[in-house]
């Protein structure tokens, strides 16, 4: 995943939101390890979270239409 993903998302806060941290924790994913970030590591379970998102968008789908409304 790139920087460039979370921007298409709608940015730092708008990930932070749908992965429940704070927008601080989003920026970190991207900074590099010797300024103490994860150097482009997302955990598993926000990564999984992103993907999701970013599929959906992807192929035109409203939550509407995910849960069946």
């Amino acid at each position: 995943m790139k920087k460039t993903d979370i921007e298409l998302l709608g940015g730092t806060t708008e990930v932070a939101k749908l992965c429940g941290v704070k927008p601080s924790a989003v920026s970190m994913w991207f900074t590099p390890k010797e300024r103490k970030g994860s150097g482009g590591i997302i955990p598993y379970k926000h990564a999984v979270k992103i993907a999701k998102t970013k599929i959906a968008q992807q192929k035109g789908w409203t939550i509407e239409y995910i849960v069946g409304e």
